[in-house]
């Protein structure tokens, strides 16, 4: 009896199959063989990128980083769940507590990258070209050497770099860590000089304090000042009643800004000048363009192969 058409249709896949897997080794055998041949063209390639991602590795300027752990004060807090507490009642007398609903400490990080903070609090109390036009710092020195548009030996701006142009340059420099699982802050500055970096961060923590200490002694101030006339003006009992709950609490806000320092945040570890480098990841560069060397040369002897035949 003759074999069924079902049972040839079958004996041809499989033929067919395993031709193309033949061929596929086969394939691979070529690619493998062909970078085999060529493999001192390939080398050739790589050590070029080698010395390239070197020399651009070693004209990369040392980074230095300072940081600070913070941990928002907890009195700050209690008086501002107090405060909102109060809010509901406020309105009846005519006092907004609305922006006291935020906490200190929250207001203070949305502040810390604000422009108005970084105009008012943080530009004063540096040097400008410390920011902007830093070209290298030499640490047997300790001195640092500007790029073409400060003068530093005449004192004077080539090219003076605006207010808004300034704090985009700090906000490339400034960095903050919120942490989901606790209350701790961790905020960062990176420079060129390790001795600016701990510096501004010193500035930072200072003058964010003073700031809100500076608002809320103000807006308590106005409040208090409302009240007390308020509580002159009524004779109702229960009107007094609430008027004086938030002159208490506004008295507390007032006393605690005044006598407080560390009236946001508590700095729990203080800034440090950085003995070691924080980037650039020179090891990591020279490995980087080692890879993308090799890969480089391989795709290239694979597709001028390739091109080459289907010229044939």
């Amino acid at each position: 009896a003759g074999s069924s058409p079902a049972l040839g249709t079958r004996k041809i896949m499989i033929e067919d199959k395993e031709k193309e897997k033949n061929s596929e080794e086969l394939n691979f055998f070529d690619m493998f063989s062909l970078i085999w041949i060529r493999r001192k063209f390939i080398s050739f390639v790589t050590v070029i990128f080698i010395f390239m991602s070197i020399i651009y590795a070693l004209s990369l300027s040392n980074i230095y980083r300072s940081s600070a752990l913070l941990l928002p004060s907890e009195r700050s807090s209690e008086l501002s769940s107090d405060l909102q507490g109060l809010s509901s009642i406020a309105g009846l007398v005519g006092v907004n507590l609305q922006g006291q609903n935020t906490s200190p400490s929250y207001e203070a990080i949305k502040r810390l990258s604000s422009y108005d903070f970084f105009i008012n609090y943080f530009l004063p109390n540096i040097n400008l070209q410390d920011l902007t036009s830093v070209k290298e710092w030499d640490k047997g020195e300790n001195k640092i050497t500007y790029d073409s548009s400060y003068d530093s030996s005449k004192k004077i701006w080539l090219k003076k770099p605006s207010n808004q142009e300034a704090h985009e340059a700090f906000l490339k420099i400034f960095v903050l860590e919120e942490s989901n699982r606790s209350a701790f802050i961790k905020i960062s500055i990176n420079h060129k000089s390790p001795y600016i970096a701990k510096d501004w961060l010193d500035v930072l923590i200072l003058n964010i304090n003073e700031s809100m200490r500076s608002i809320d002694k103000k807006l308590s101030k106005s409040s208090m000042d409302f009240l007390q006339e308020s509580l002159q003006n009524t004779g109702i009992f229960e009107i007094k009643k609430t008027i004086s709950s938030l002159l208490e609490a506004q008295m507390q806000k007032y006393m605690l800004a005044s006598a407080n320092k560390n009236y946001v945040f508590k700095v729990i570890d203080s800034p440090r000048v950085a003995e070691k480098k924080f980037s650039p990841g020179r090891g990591i560069i020279v490995i980087f363009g080692t890879l993308l060397g090799f890969m480089i040369g391989i795709i290239y002897v694979l597709t001028k192969n390739y091109i080459s035949k289907n010229k044939e």
